[in-house]
């Protein structure tokens, strides 16, 4: 007999939609959890639509792990096998389509390994849907479950994995009572790339078995990226980066992460003999703390060493967040770093007195946070509110050594700009053409407009003529 499981999915892909797996318990958390909240919104995996449950079936063995012909079917001729290169294709062109990944699970051997690698390289557990039944397993569970079903083949495929504390509504906390499970589930994970981790806003000390869970997580030998987000209470920056030593981590994103003190009293570190080979450092961290680490850095005694930092990128909500900044970047003085972005939620948070700058960065990204671009209710306004905060950015410094910038918009109206909105972006073409920005080679726009519209190259010439004229603009 084969094995059933019962699994609540919101979808099963590669990319845009990951696997969600949900208990069948419902139900809310046990005692009270202190939030902290910076800018609070639902907990969903990032860039995906508000979670909408399905009921599926997996049949383990027969289904999913291993496929079946029915004897009624007659078996393929050899002439009418078409090469796995092609099977390959067809079933990489439908990375995002659930449904069909799984129907083409169950066609034949030659499909199902294709199939099965799309439908479980990315995993996201959350907590249960509400209602639901009051004794079933959380998600965790039911993928240690699903993974000692198949030991040796659905452990390689999952590549990305994301564990979201709680429900929609912060409600039924579960990471806690998984541990065990994840204790288990992380160590097969060999191929794992980017481990995302939204505690939302739960407490350090609340969630039992936390530290060990990160660190085995860190020393997973193809682990690329990882990101902690919403979590109150650490510590230390100390504690929360010696969990990464040793790794192969190259990305780190910090997002909310609040602490309770920049070191570790109890322990005594060696300034400079922590290495991560971090590469790119992505922070979205309310003022406070964004001083708080930028001091825990320029600290002599600070064990972290980041001498191969190449990138940074920056989300600013407010404009005490701007006004901190350039804090940050004197203590990230170094040669390596050459590419900045700067992503922007609040627009007037380019109002600030202190703006950072960003001369020494061979290459700058200025965008918009998907808050950030959906701030208006006239795009074409917040379009250009947006011209005159990069045009702020761009006029604060003389002397530098830019190469490229790209520029995210929202989307820019159809019809030609009243001249007021039209005199904002006339600014910022000449920000961008000056004397000084001699080294400039490129400026990549993106906005939401449609590729397909005739007016849109028309609008832009508008707008930015010098960028135009040169050559410069790649959109």
């Amino acid at each position: 007999m084969p094995l059933l499981v019962m699994l609540y999915m919101n979808s099963i892909t590669v990319d845009a939609s990951p696997i969600r797996l949900s208990s069948l318990r419902p139900g809310f958390a046990q005692g009270h959890c202190k939030t902290y909240p910076r800018n609070h919104r639902p907990t969903i995996p990032s860039s995906q639509p508000l979670p909408t449950s399905l009921m599926i079936t997996v049949c383990v063995h027969d289904s999913i792990i291993q496929p079946k012909i029915p004897p009624s079917i007659p078996a393929a001729s050899p002439q009418t096998i078409l090469p796995q290169e092609l099977i390959d294709i067809i079933i990489d062109y439908l990375y995002n389509d659930t449904y069909s990944l799984r129907a083409c699970a169950l066609v034949a051997s030659s499909w199902s390994g294709r199939s099965q690698q799309n439908l479980f390289s990315r995993i996201t557990l959350t907590g249960r849907p509400w209602p639901d039944k009051p004794n079933g397993r959380t998600s965790a569970e039911l993928l240690l479950r699903l993974i000692e079903s198949a030991p040796h083949t659905i452990p390689n495929f999952v590549q990305h994995l994301e564990i979201i504390e709680g429900d929609v509504f912060k409600c039924d906390r579960w990471l806690g009572q998984s541990i065990p499970a994840l204790d288990r589930i992380l160590p097969v994970l060999t191929n794992l790339r980017t481990f995302h981790i939204n505690f939302s806003y739960a407490l350090w000390r609340d969630v039992p078995g936390i530290h060990n869970f990160l660190l085995s997580a860190s020393k997973l030998p193809d682990l690329h990226k990882v990101t902690i987000a919403n979590l109150a209470d650490v510590p230390s920056w100390d504690m929360l980066f010696t969990l990464l030593e040793g790794s192969n981590v190259a990305n780190i994103c910090l997002e909310d992460v609040m602490t309770c003190a920049l070191t570790d009293s109890s322990q005594t570190y060696v300034p400079g003999s922590v290495r991560i080979p971090l590469e790119t450092l992505s922070l979205s961290l309310a003022s406070d703390e964004l001083w708080r680490f930028s001091s825990w850095l320029a600290d002599p005694s600070c064990f972290l060493q980041v001498a191969g930092l190449r990138k940074l990128r920056i989300d600013i909500l407010y404009s005490q967040e701007m006004k901190v900044f350039p804090r940050l970047l004197e203590t990230l003085h170094m040669s390596s770093l050459q590419v900045i972005e700067i992503r922007l939620e609040a627009l007037n948070s380019a109002d600030a007195d202190h703006l950072p700058d960003i001369s020494r960065f061979r290459h700058i990204r200025l965008t918009l946070t998907p808050e950030g671009l959906r701030c208006g209710s006239e795009g074409w306004i917040s379009a250009s509110v947006a011209a005159q905060c990069w045009e702020r950015l761009l006029k604060n410094f003389r002397e530098n050594v830019i190469e490229t910038v790209t520029l995210m918009l929202p989307k820019v109206h159809p019809d030609k700009f009243p001249e007021v909105e039209r005199m904002c972006w006339v600014a910022l073409d000449a920000a961008l053409t000056r004397a000084d920005m001699s080294h400039l080679r490129r400026v990549y726009l993106e906005d939401e407009s449609s590729q397909g519209m005739g007016y849109r190259d028309a609008v832009i010439k508008d707008i930015l003529p010098n960028l135009y004229e040169r050559g410069l603009l790649v959109f």
